[in-house]
């Protein structure tokens, strides 16, 4: 990773051995050395750390989790016995939240009222999910406090080599692909459009599943499909100042890079599997 990013083991431990968190923790060890979370209000956005490691080992003073309510039910409302869940509509002031809040629904509906009222925002894999990424970004910088600072980790992101997102498709032969078994090549679905992966797969697959995996590749709402530009310009035009990292950068094959920049004019970071952005 770009950017000399450090990260605190011991906060890392706690993570995995407490609460079975993974990337999870290294970049709330991260966040907590690059803008600090300890004794500040922090907006979660597109997801929900556990309470105890909020409030108890990262130290935030209270700590307000934003989640899409589909993704919520999916997970089985986790931590919901040591939270107050309220749609985010009804977003009270944070002086009258309980330590631990998770507000329901999306982060362009945070209530105006609401601006100014966050020291730091913290997100972990939520950005490439989120397709109202410029007006989202614009309403994060509003919900800033004088002096705020936003931490957030997203990957994989569209022009990255495995930007598809593809979940578990099981064919009519038993055989499971996934994110990590995909029968699509690496930059496949920046380099061929929907027919071209649908005859690439039928070479893998009987000709139903080809049709699921061309779905969750080009159609499906699980992703936004930004590249790399698009989030450092939806960034800019959201006012906010600092860096950005690219997250596990890998070689782009020479003959591959011409094809994507000529495919994909305007657009050179394809080599990023993700990002880091760290704004104050």
């Amino acid at each position: 990773m770009k950017g000399q990013l450090l990260s605190d083991p011991r906060i890392i431990q706690i993570g995995r051995e407490k609460y079975q968190l993974d990337y999870h923790a290294i970049h709330a060890s991260i966040a907590e050395l690059e803008i600090g979370l300890a004794g500040k209000t922090v907006l979660e956005v597109g997801g929900n750390l556990p309470p105890g490691f909020a409030l108890e080992d990262l130290k935030a003073e209270r700590w307000v989790a934003v989640q899409e309510p589909s993704y919520w039910q999916e997970i089985g409302g986790k931590w919901r016995n040591e939270a107050r869940v309220l749609p985010i509509e009804e977003c009270p002031p944070v002086d009258q939240m309980d330590r631990y809040t998770v507000l329901l629904g999306q982060i362009e509906k945070l209530p105006p009222a609401r601006f100014g009222s966050f020291d730091r925002i913290f997100s972990v894999a939520a950005f490439e999910h989120i397709h109202e990424l410029g007006l989202a970004l614009r309403i994060m910088r509003r919900a800033l406090a004088a002096e705020g600072a936003l931490y957030a980790m997203f990957a994989p992101i569209w022009s990255s080599p495995q930007g598809h997102h593809l979940p578990d498709v099981t064919d009519e032969s038993g055989r499971t692909f996934s994110f990590s078994n995909a029968p699509i090549p690496s930059w496949g679905h920046l380099l061929m459009r929907p027919p071209e992966m649908f005859q690439h797969l039928l070479a893998h697959t009987d000709e139903r599943t080809a049709s699921r995996i061309c779905y969750f590749v080009y159609h499906s709402p699980h992703i936004n499909r930004l590249f790399y530009e698009d989030y450092t310009n939806y960034a800019r035009l959201a006012g906010f100042s600092g860096f950005t990292a690219s997250f596990l950068p890998g070689p782009v094959p020479d003959d591959v890079r011409r094809q994507l920049e000529t495919l994909h004019p305007g657009r050179t970071q394809f080599a990023a599997q993700g990002m880091v952005m760290v704004f104050r």
